[in-house]
């Protein structure tokens, strides 16, 4: 009943946050970038306040600046946009993220810095053109950025080594923390904050005793997330990160049953593509109007390499901040994983 409540809420904040009509009327907005710009071709996409606008990649807006900018509505959209003002927000997590991504440069080619930059940071900023056609065209852009499973993973690995040294209890708070930290650096993307929430949500439920529905917590994290943010009902990666998120909750392991002739993480990575698949192809066929019908076998090809890519790339970089040299022997390990991605996209 909670839950139905709550929900109610959220429709009426969605209908508040989308009921002012604008539609081609010229608007002014103020607002900090959102997440980092994704790249397309000679351009690239800014989200700001919740609307989100085209401009030359080359003019320098990154996440975190406060920008102002003036044009005509169209929709969420805002076309023939004009940039009145940037202020370059020059915060801490800021500066962290650029170091990490500069050592990522200055230690890999540019189609292996891109990937791991992606894969770790969420940042699309270092990728190639043409590693991001490559990853269009095959169906794999969501995995060259970070995603929930990132977060799944950094989750699972540090309650494994904590564990060892510590109280679950103690381990779990350190460890949602430490979730959060990587969120704000990552950008606060909505597959990253969606993880995050779910994860946190799940810690706590076992704190107190209490039974963790997968279905119930992928629920709460929905409504939560509206509720904090509306502005999240009109990004295409909050769908699609609830849409294979639920997705593979209802498919994944039907998949994996029908698959359990093949070895074991053959099976894993096909199903999970697979199941993913299901729930975000409707949505990609109507929004780009494009789908690769072998994508779910090059899904199940490069989704083994990523957890090795986004671990040994977050070591790398954090190394890296220390002493560059020693980021750079780390960072050379994961060449032979990033090239396997590369071969197929």
């Amino acid at each position: 009943m909670p839950l139905f409540v709550l929900l109610l809420i959220t429709i009426v904040r969605i209908g508040i946050v989308s009921h002012p009509n604008y539609q081609n009327k010229t608007v002014l907005v103020t607002g900090m970038v959102a997440k980092d710009p994704k790249i397309y071709g000679a351009q690239k996409l800014v989200s700001v306040a919740g609307w989100f606008f085209f401009v030359d990649r080359e003019i320098n807006i990154n996440y975190g600046d406060k920008i102002t900018v003036e044009g005509v509505a169209d929709g969420r959209k805002i076309t023939n946009p004009k940039i009145e003002k940037i202020t370059v927000r020059n915060s801490l997590v800021g500066r962290l993220r650029k170091k990490i991504l500069l050592v990522y440069q200055k230690s890999l080619p540019p189609a292996d810095a891109g990937l791991v930059a992606g894969m770790t940071l969420g940042s699309k900023s270092l990728l190639t053109e043409k590693v991001w056609q490559g990853v269009i065209n095959t169906g794999t852009a969501h995995v060259v950025v970070a995603s929930g499973t990132n977060v799944s993973l950094l989750a699972m690995y540090l309650l494994a080594l904590m564990t060892y040294f510590t109280k679950r209890a103690k381990a779990v708070v350190v460890i949602t923390i430490l979730i959060w930290c990587y969120a704000v650096i990552c950008g606060l993307e909505a597959p990253i904050v969606r993880a995050s929430l779910m994860v946190t949500i799940a810690f706590v439920g076992q704190a107190i005793g209490r039974k963790t529905d997968a279905l119930r917590i992928f629920l709460i994290s929905y409504v939560a997330m509206l509720l904090v943010n509306p502005t999240w009902f009109y990004d295409l990666g909050f769908w699609l990160s609830y849409l294979a998120t639920l997705s593979m909750m209802l498919f994944g392991k039907k998949i994996a049953d029908i698959l359990r002739f093949l070895p074991g993480l053959i099976k894993e990575s096909l199903s999970t593509s697979l199941s993913a698949q299901i729930g975000v192809t409707p949505v990609l066929l109507f929004i780009f109007h494009n789908f690769n019908l072998i994508s779910p076998a090059i899904n199940a090809l490069v989704v083994p390499v990523v957890p090795t890519i986004t671990i040994i790339g977050a070591l790398g970089g954090l190394l890296g901040l220390i002493n560059l040299r020693l980021g750079e022997m780390v960072l050379y390990l994961v060449i032979p994983f990033t090239r396997w991605f590369l071969l197929f996209v």
